[in-house]
C-alpha cells in the first residue's frame, strides 16, 4: 500500500468537495425543477384516491397553462352505492390547487366510476387533457380513460373494470 502524500490528501479532499457541491446543486435544481416545468410545459394535477372496495383511482390532469393562471382543479367523483373515499392523497406540482369531491350513488352500476374534471384558469381557452386510472388491490389496471377539453369545461369519464 502506497503512502499518503500531501498531494493526494488535498486532490481526495477537492474530490470530495467537489462531489459535495454536485449534490448539493442536484438537490437545488430537483427542488426548483417543477415550478420550472409548470411554467414552460404545463401543470400536473394527480390525485391518487383509495376506495372502500379496495380499487385506487389514479386522476390525472395536464393544464397547458403556468402554475399563476390556473386558478383550480375540481374533481368529481361518482362511486357506486355502499363504496366510499377511504383516502385522497395530493401528489402534484399544483397542491392546493385542487378540490375533491365525491358521491355515493344508487345510480352508478357496481365497480363502475364516473370522473369529471373541470380547470378553472384566469385565462379562457386553455387546453386541458384528463385522465383516470382504475388499478386493483393486487395492482393490476383494470380500465383507463382519457378525454380532452378547454379550462372551464367539465370534462366526464367512466372507468369499470
Amino acid at each position: 500500500m502506497a503512502p499518503i502524500s500531501a498531494f493526494t490528501a488535498r486532490r481526495t479532499r477537492h474530490m470530495l468537495l467537489g462531489a459535495a457541491l454536485l449534490s448539493a446543486s442536484l438537490l437545488a435544481h430537483a427542488l426548483v425543477a417543477p415550478a420550472t416545468h409548470a411554467a414552460i410545459g404545463g401543470c400536473n394535477s394527480d390525485p391518487v384516491v383509495t376506495l372502500s372496495n379496495g380499487d385506487v383511482l389514479d386522476l390525472h390532469a395536464t393544464v397547458t397553462d403556468t402554475y399563476d393562471d390556473v386558478d383550480q382543479v375540481s374533481y368529481t367523483l361518482y362511486v357506486p352505492n355502499g363504496v366510499w373515499v377511504t383516502s385522497e392523497v395530493d401528489t402534484s406540482v399544483l397542491g392546493g390547487k385542487d378540490a375533491f369531491q365525491y358521491y355515493d350513488t344508487k345510480y352508478q352500476a357496481p365497480n363502475t366510476y364516473g370522473v369529471g374534471v373541470q380547470v378553472n384558469t384566469g385565462a379562457s381557452q386553455i387546453p386541458v387533457v384528463a385522465a383516470t386510472d382504475l388499478v386493483s388491490v393486487n395492482g393490476t389496471l383494470l380500465s383507463h380513460a382519457w378525454v380532452s377539453g378547454l379550462s372551464q369545461q367539465k370534462l366526464w369519464m367512466n372507468v369499470s373494470g
